[in-house]
């Protein structure tokens, strides 16, 4: 199976700074890692047929992991019956193996995501995630 590249973004969380001694850091909890979809049949952003899915927030759509840490990733954004991002792991540094298992697709990998400490919240390793469907 072809791993396409993922799109490497380095993404600063929202972190209000003043004058240089005083940083007001927003209460807010950010993801270590945010997986942005895409269908590759269409190139839309986006994975469509999520409708009537009961308890949606509960489902999991892969992992992460950084050595013996263990993450699912998890519905991020959703509008209607398409789902259009993942994220795991509040808050927590660390290099991350991704995994994202939709169902209809084939698995998607990423390795290495680095995810550093910032100033109030981590820096989010930010991913997109091309998916190829599954043949039937």
């Amino acid at each position: 199976m072809p791993r396409p590249s993922p799109l490497w973004l380095v993404v600063f969380v929202a972190c209000t700074a003043g004058p240089v001694d005083n940083v007001v850091c927003q209460p807010a909890l950010a993801p270590s890692i945010v997986v942005l979809l895409t269908d590759g049949a269409t190139g839309h952003r986006g994975v469509p047929g999520f409708v009537d899915v009961p308890n949606f927030d509960d489902l999991h759509f892969g992992t992460i992991r950084d050595g013996d840490f263990l993450d699912s990733l998890r519905a991020m954004e959703r509008k209607a019956d398409t789902l259009f991002s993942l994220q795991a792991a509040h808050e927590r540094p660390g290099l991350y193996e991704v995994l994202v298992q939709i169902d209809g697709f084939d698995n998607w990998t990423a390795s290495r995501v680095e995810v550093t400490q910032g100033v109030c919240h981590v820096n989010m390793g930010a991913l997109e995630a091309v998916l190829t469907r599954r043949a039937p």
